[in-house]
């Protein structure tokens, strides 16, 4: 059976525990503490950050995040360049009052 858990806080004990899965999946990083600081820390400092874990008996075996994407950051940059500017306009960048 596997167990989801929705985590408050990504300290450094949690990024030592993802990195191996993360590694595994998308081989961008060889080293912990480059995809640390190149990206993770980042990640998870930015707005509306929330992460949901995915654990086994055999422990972690997938997990998820997302945040608040804002204009200026890659993702909602490059999703804007492909759809039409009405609905960038409503889809993309914030929308804190949901």
């Amino acid at each position: 059976m596997v167990d989801l858990v929705a985590v408050d806080e990504a300290g450094e004990d949690l990024v030592h525990e993802l990195w191996p899965l993360y590694r595994s999946v998308f081989g961008d990083f060889d080293r912990v503490d480059a995809w640390r600081d190149q990206v993770w820390d980042r990640h998870a400092a930015r707005a509306g950050f929330r992460l949901a874990l995915a654990r086994d008996g055999s422990g972690l075996v997938g997990f998820a995040y997302g945040y608040t994407g804002e204009r200026g950051q890659w993702w909602t940059d490059t999703a804007a360049t492909v759809l039409h500017p009405e609905v960038a306009s409503d889809w993309l960048g914030g929308h804190s009052s949901w």
